[in-house]
């Protein structure tokens, strides 16, 4: 009796280690699928470790989260930084790391005496050549203007360039990574794809 007892929990305990030892390689084969289609993409991608380091000169703290992922056919890394009750996010472009997005807020979501978990996002401009071929693009679609101001990870799009016209008047010009124009919104809320 004490014979079948033991072989049954053996058995049970071999069978958990082999679900486990599943899902961690399950997870691996994830992160090695992204990896590869970075590599597949040609992409000169910077490694978790440069994306850390970037995130840390942002957010003063400890970094509690950090990991690859894609986001409308971007590779992205989120990484979370926590100091106190302040948590900061911060979501970095893996080909060649730029910051996309900061938010900052409160972590203390589900505490008792707490607030709900509120984020203030941080806009992130347009810099480099990505800066340059944006606001060529953006301006030659509108015709004329001036660039007055540039976000990286704009709801509408992965650019956004704002256009002060030679009449005063505003237009935002929506891009893809690719630098495809995606639409333009005018100042006075008329949107035109």
């Amino acid at each position: 009796m004490v014979r079948t007892l033991e072989k049954m929990i053996l058995g049970i305990l071999i069978i958990a280690i082999f679900g486990i030892s599943s899902a961690v390689i399950a997870g691996l084969g994830d992160d090695r699928s992204l990896e590869m289609q970075a590599d597949s993409n040609n992409v000169q991608q910077i490694s978790l470790e440069q994306a850390k380091v970037i995130a840390f000169d942002l957010g003063d703290g400890t970094i509690t989260e950090a990991f690859l992922t894609t986001e409308n056919g971007v590779l992205i890394y989120e990484i979370e930084i926590v100091n106190g009750d302040l948590e900061t996010e911060v979501r970095i472009d893996a080909q060649g790391g730029q910051v996309l997005m900061i938010e900052n807020g409160n972590n203390r979501a589900g505490q008792e005496g707490s607030e709900e978990e509120s984020y203030e996002e941080i806009d992130i401009p347009i810099t480099g050549s990505a800066l340059e071929k944006a606001s060529s693009v953006a301006l030659k679609y509108i015709g004329e203007g001036k660039v007055t101001d540039t976000e990286i990870g704009d709801e509408e799009g992965y650019y956004e360039i704002e256009i002060t016209l030679d009449n005063g008047r505003e237009v935002d010009v929506h891009l893809d990574e690719n630098f495809n124009v995606l639409s333009q919104e005018w100042e006075d809320g008329d949107e035109d794809e």
